[in-house]
């Protein structure tokens, strides 16, 4: 199972370094970048992005893709002491966000994202019960607005109403809302404050609020200290940056309807299990065009749970060695 992992892994980084070495490529991301009016920095934070688009934009529609794939090497699984075997993880996700344009302050969001999770059991001899799923999956569309507020505010709201389940009987059940607000800031051109949140009826904490800042504190250092991916960034050359950081992962999934019973713990069938992962460690970015970014990065996988809270019922995995790559497109 590793050994299949790994090779899908190779084959995305090869397909895109090919990808991105052919500058000519009909990719669908060929269209060079608006640029940024006077008052925002250019390179800024996706919610700055939009504003950019927002208040220059030469095209009706702007758009924006993005492509992730993530290997986690094999850690143990444990219920408080007790190790109940090994899962790997393979991780992919996917989205594409088209903004039409309604006026000069407004564009909508629409689009589609997939995510997959694919945890990889291997249960230790003797042990043939492993109460996580096999897969977790995710197929959404999204739905909703930037807003130009004024000339130092914008405000995005985004829904993803969807299926989010381990796609084994899928119902009505496995349908859920979550959805972002949030506002951005431009205190300086170099400092940009960012407040907001997140809320999912399926999580245990159903709304989370977020506070955050992109600080660009000297010429080639920027501080982006905000979820889901805090990290700080040194820019080498004006297409290469080392960065250090964190990534917050995961989500909250509806579980079969059988899948306790195939578990020994009845109680579970089509329960809510909310999975956390943090990851930390370096990485790479890399824009080879104006309009593609790829980022490369590894470390450690330092926290991860499957928590079926409803059910006082908690799965942690011990650390392990990653590696995520991600390929990013604005038009």
């Amino acid at each position: 199972m590793r050994t299949k992992y790994l090779l899908s892994f190779l084959g995305l980084i090869t397909a895109c370094a090919i990808l991105s070495a052919q500058d000519t490529a009909p990719v669908p991301t060929a269209s060079a970048p608006l640029p940024a009016p006077e008052n925002f920095p250019a390179n800024s934070s996706p919610a700055m992005t939009a504003a950019n688009k927002i208040k220059k934009n030469e095209t009706e529609i702007s758009q924006e893709a993005s492509a992730k794939v993530g290997f986690v090497f094999s850690a143990p699984l444990r219920q408080g002491g007790t190790k109940l075997g090994q899962t790997e993880e393979m991780n992919t996700s996917i989205s594409y966000v088209a903004s039409p344009r309604i006026d000069k302050d407004f564009l909508l969001r629409t689009g589609f994202s997939y995510d997959y999770m694919n945890t990889g059991k291997m249960p230790y001899p003797g042990n043939t019960l492993m109460p996580v799923p096999d897969t977790l999956q995710s197929t959404a569309a999204i739905i909703g607005f930037d807003m130009v507020i004024s000339d130092d505010w914008l405000f995005r709201f985004e829904a993803a109403p969807g299926i989010y389940s381990d796609f084994q009987n899928v119902d009505s059940g496995d349908f859920n809302i979550p959805f972002n607000v949030g506002a951005s800031w431009l205190v300086s051109p170099d400092f940009q404050l960012i407040v907001g949140g997140g809320f999912n009826i399926w999580n245990s904490i159903p709304f989370i609020p977020v506070v955050g800042c992109r600080w660009q504190f000297a010429d080639s250092w920027t501080l982006m200290a905000m979820a889901p991916n805090p990290r700080i960034t040194y820019q080498v050359t004006d297409t290469v940056g080392l960065y250090v950081g964190a990534s917050l992962t995961g989500g909250s999934y509806r579980v079969g309807n059988h899948f306790g019973d195939q578990n020994g713990r009845p109680d579970l069938n089509s329960a809510i299990v909310q999975v956390t992962e943090v990851r930390v460690g370096p990485g790479v970015e890399w824009k080879p065009t104006p309009f593609l970014n790829v980022d490369l990065d590894g470390g450690i996988m330092a926290y991860r749970s499957f928590d079926y809270y409803r059910d006082h019922l908690t799965y942690h995995n011990n650390p392990a060695p990653y590696l995520q790559l991600g390929v990013t497109g604005n038009f």
